[in-house]
């Protein structure tokens, strides 16, 4: 499945999204729960976990957990919350990585 990006203008003060492009893709179901952390890589829950892309759409990696991913937070830093239709996932990382949206 195929994630996009867009640029944002304004037009008489309200935002529109143009120049659609294909940012990644994700190889193993349909991203979920997309989220940034303050360096500006893009995280996404997919069929078979979390998967990593740089700010110019490079897959950088994938955290794997059984039964994939269908939303997640960070939480502090280093740490993230993943949530499948049957458990609660507590993931361990590097603690230099800070999620973007609560600086969390």
């Amino acid at each position: 499945m195929n994630s996009y990006a867009f640029d944002v203008v304004y037009y008489h003060e309200q935002p529109f999204l143009t120049n659609r492009r294909l940012f990644a893709m994700a190889d193993n179901g349909i991203p979920d729960g997309i989220k940034c952390d303050l360096q500006g890589n893009v995280y996404s829950g997919c069929g078979d976990g979390i998967h990593v892309w740089s700010p110019g759409g490079i897959l950088l990696g994938k955290m794997i957990i059984p039964g994939g991913v269908a939303n997640f937070c960070f939480e502090q830093p280093g740490k993230i919350l993943a949530l499948n239709e049957t458990r609660l996932w507590r993931v361990s990382f590097d603690p230099s990585v800070t999620g973007a949206l609560l600086r969390l």
